[in-house]
């Protein structure tokens, strides 16, 4: 009976792990996230009223959304549209109907002094992220005295590329 004592001893002795025997090892590893900010843009139709020959106005806006980390200041640019020319700090749009052309321009400034030319109007205010926007509004005018035949609508299309 000793000896089976004995022998479940040394048995239990070598089954059961030892502290002296365990080892462990660690490490450690980074977690990083970038976030990038970014902008999208909306912009209403401007639509003139019907061209009599005297001086016509309307306006539209748009509209720069940023989200995601950080602070923006982005720029606004306005193509010359489908008709027109880029030149320097000129800019000449037209709106057509089939072959015919009728002048127009685009403005930053209620007064039409300041043509939205070849590029870029600032916000004028950083746009903080995250979900921050900004307005603008795109002054339009066709001048007086203009005798395009009638009896059809004038269109262009103008580009918005938002840059920040």
């Amino acid at each position: 009976m000793r000896r089976a004592i004995k022998l479940l001893a040394s048995f239990a002795l070598f089954a059961s792990p030892s502290a002296a025997m365990a080892a462990t090892a660690q490490t450690t590893f980074t977690v990083t996230a970038n976030v990038v900010g970014t902008c999208t843009v909306l912009a209403g139709n401007l639509t003139f009223p019907n061209y009599t020959g005297v001086v016509d106005t309307a306006n539209s806006t748009i509209q720069v959304n940023c989200s995601g980390g950080g602070s923006f200041t982005p720029s606004v640019a306005l193509d010359a549209g489908l008709n027109g020319t880029l030149s320097g700090s000129s800019t000449v749009r037209n709106m057509s109907n089939g072959g015919l052309f009728l002048p127009y321009n685009l403005y930053s400034d209620t007064s039409h002094t300041s043509v939205w030319a070849n590029g870029t109007a600032a916000i004028g205010t950083t746009i903080t992220a995250p979900a921050t926007s900004a307005s603008l509004t795109v002054y339009g005018q066709i001048v007086a005295g203009l005798t395009p035949p009638s009896g059809g609508i004038y269109s262009d299309t103008i580009t918005v590329t938002v840059t920040y």
